[in-house]
């Protein structure tokens, strides 16, 4: 192993322990949501074919919460567990672009603003973007070099919408972020910290959106919220948009349409194995 791959191994190894946010921008982001959900099956399996372990692992003198968080309030817990889970209320979140959410209140925001005023790419003097520094902070890539760095950079989410006025899975490509024109827009974008909204806490994804057109006109609007929320879910339509952009190349828009049709009624399924030998095909 060379020097260089040792370095990565380590930051991997690093990251797999609890998922770190340097690794935003990198391979190993999505490797945290994939790795989680092994171990979480590898303990249950464990778990049942009688494996054991301390019975005080999150609440004992050297347990999870103490390592990590130097203990916590088991009273909050227990009252708050389960009642109700979130999956349940306020209920579950879709992300309507391929990117970190804590930009996605300001992408759909920008979107509304170049449809609604017919927004052209040679219109944009300049746009603003100010925020929370729990906004800044992850997004913090002002010059992606590819793809990844692109997910996690407040300039490319808000050049692509105004280039492609979208932003879904054929915009995030390594190809795309190093467009000229691509390159060119992103140059016109400035994030900042904005006191006002910084002083509102973090308990939403806020930010003010200024788009400054070549003629003077200055667009602009509040973000709070983005489609796929519990509290602005996404519709039908934008369902299936969604789905058919990720599946694209891997299967036709009929096989698209009828896996969509049978989990919009998985309740009436007789064999979940009805639905993912469409998937298998």
């Amino acid at each position: 192993m060379s020097p260089e791959d040792a370095r990565h191994a380590i930051g991997i190894a690093a990251s797999k322990s609890a998922g770190i946010r340097v690794a935003f921008g990198t391979m190993t982001k999505p490797y945290h949501s994939g790795a989680a959900a092994e171990n979480g099956v590898v303990a249950a399996k464990l778990a049942r074919l009688g494996y054991r372990t301390d019975a005080n692992a999150l609440d004992g003198q050297w347990g999870f919460f103490q390592v990590v968080g130097g203990g916590a309030d088991p009273h909050l817990l227990l009252d708050k567990l389960g009642s109700p889970y979130t999956l349940v209320d306020p209920g579950v979140s879709i992300k309507p672009y391929p990117c970190g959410s804590l930009a996605h209140p300001s992408m759909d925001t920008l979107l509304e603003l170049v449809l609604e005023h017919d927004v052209k790419p040679e219109d944009v003097e300049e746009m603003r973007l100010g925020t929370s520094s729990n906004v800044l902070n992850p997004l913090r890539y002002q010059r992606p070099r590819n793809e990844l760095e692109a997910k996690f950079s407040i300039p490319f989410c808000m050049a692509i919408l105004v280039l492609e006025r979208k932003g879904g899975i054929g915009e995030f490509t390594d190809e795309t972020v190093q467009r000229p024109d691509v390159q060119d827009m992103m140059e016109r974008v400035t994030p900042y910290l904005h006191e006002g909204i910084e002083a509102q806490g973090f308990e939403r994804i806020r930010s003010l959106v200024e788009v400054k057109l070549r003629n003077g006109q200055v667009l602009s609007r509040e973000a709070t919220t983005s489609r796929g929320t519990p509290e602005r879910p996404m519709t039908p339509a934008e369902l299936a948009e969604k789905f058919h952009d990720r599946a694209r190349g891997i299967m036709t828009e009929t096989r698209g349409d009828e896996i969509l049709g049978m989990d919009y009624e998985i309740d009436k399924v007789d064999d979940v194995k009805q639905l993912t030998s469409l998937l298998r095909r």
